[in-house]
């Protein structure tokens, strides 16, 4: 190697070694800047602890730093996949909608520079104080809370159960309610529940003639309230009716729930909470509840891309006010779209990777 030649090899070799060692300080800076009580604290408060606090849904919590930064990789991990915070539309496909549970980019960059730089706490002093939850209740204390007569002891192992109870009657003149709120009383043991109201004694008579509380079967008793579908999945935000649609419940009528539950490999106490919240006034508005279903489906062998369609036309000017997916083991990819008197399409939602897990009412 001639002298000009190492000259110049070791000018650009020192040049790559200053680039690399100002990326690495800048990196270490940047890192070094991210902490849980300037950075991450306000991201869990905002997006998280609803679920993973005390008595949440979610199996952890997260409202300290000491209980953050011990699953700071989780956390990385499954909101970089966006696994969490459960939400899953994709963007930008259809009108915005509410109570979105999705994080930013620079959210999500952020925890994963935090997990990286080892978790920092910062000056604890300096964190934003924990969001205090006065009550299990989302929408506060309701009008009534309504529990089952008995609980129901779950198997620890087996198929998934869908179990059918009437409420106790609580209930002595009409009402009319504007929300529903579960409070499930267990975690990871139930994966959705469904409201209804019967009229008839069917649905008590079903369940006197069964051993144990309640009665299995996915054919629950009664009938949804007229215009809504009133039901619970883990973290929805609790069903509230559209302004002026409050649905009716009379005193000789029957709430029955229907839960889908999940062996957790350990005995559950299967024993929620229902709260109602009444109107002051009956309903000034109709609503309606429009099902495309098909039951009939048949896949062939090897179909890997099978489509089910279904359209109802409406006969007239309508305001739409929430969406309810809804597919079993087998969906893949749902979507919803409107087509318009002029012959447009009106994206309304979609799901790209459907998951029996993670369903939801889109308002």
């Amino acid at each position: 190697m001639t002298k000009s030649s190492y000259t110049q090899t070791h000018c650009w070799s020192r040049r790559w070694y200053l680039l690399l060692a100002i990326l690495s300080l800048c990196w270490q800076a940047h890192s070094e800047t991210i902490t849980f009580s300037e950075h991450i604290a306000p991201i869990l408060y905002e997006n998280c602890v609803d679920c993973h606090r005390p008595n949440g849904i979610g199996p952890f919590s997260l409202l300290t730093y000491e209980q953050a930064s011990r699953r700071s990789r989780q956390i990385s991990e499954v909101t970089h996949s966006r696994f969490m915070p459960p939400w899953k539309p994709e963007p930008d496909y259809g009108p915005r909608l509410k109570e979105e549970r999705r994080l930013t980019e620079r959210q999500i960059e952020t925890l994963s520079v935090w997990h990286d730089a080892g978790a920092p706490a910062g000056n604890l002093a300096n964190a934003p104080a924990p969001p205090v939850f006065e009550s299990n209740w989302a929408l506060g204390e309701p009008d009534l809370i309504l529990e089952l007569a008995e609980s129901y002891t779950l198997p620890t192992e087996g198929e998934d159960i869908y179990r059918n109870f009437v409420l106790p009657r609580s209930i002595d003149s009409k009402v009319y309610v504007r929300a529903f709120e579960m409070l499930p009383g267990s975690q990871l043991a139930i994966h959705h529940a469904i409201l209804t109201v019967d009229k008839t004694n069917a649905s008590r008579q079903l369940a006197s003639a069964n051993e144990g509380p309640g009665w299995e079967g996915m054919e629950i008793g009664g009938q949804p309230p007229a215009g809504h579908i009133v039901g619970w999945t883990p973290g929805q935000a609790p069903y509230e009716a559209y302004p002026g649609t409050a649905w009716e419940v009379e005193p000789n009528s029957d709430l029955v729930l229907q839960l889908h539950l999940l062996p957790t490999g350990r005995p559950e106490q299967i024993a929620p909470k229902i709260g109602l919240y009444f109107a002051d006034e009956p309903p000034t508005a109709k609503s309606y509840v429009f099902q495309l279903r098909n039951y009939s489906i048949d896949i062939p062998p090897n179909e890997s891309d099978y489509r089910v369609e279904g359209s109802i036309e409406l006969p007239e000017q309508s305001k739409l006010v929430g969406m309810y997916p809804h597919a079993h083991y087998l969906g893949k990819d749902i979507r919803l779209l409107a087509t318009l008197p002029d012959g447009s399409e009106l994206p309304l939602l979609r799901i790209p990777n459907w998951d029996f897990n993670w369903q939801g009412d889109y308002r």
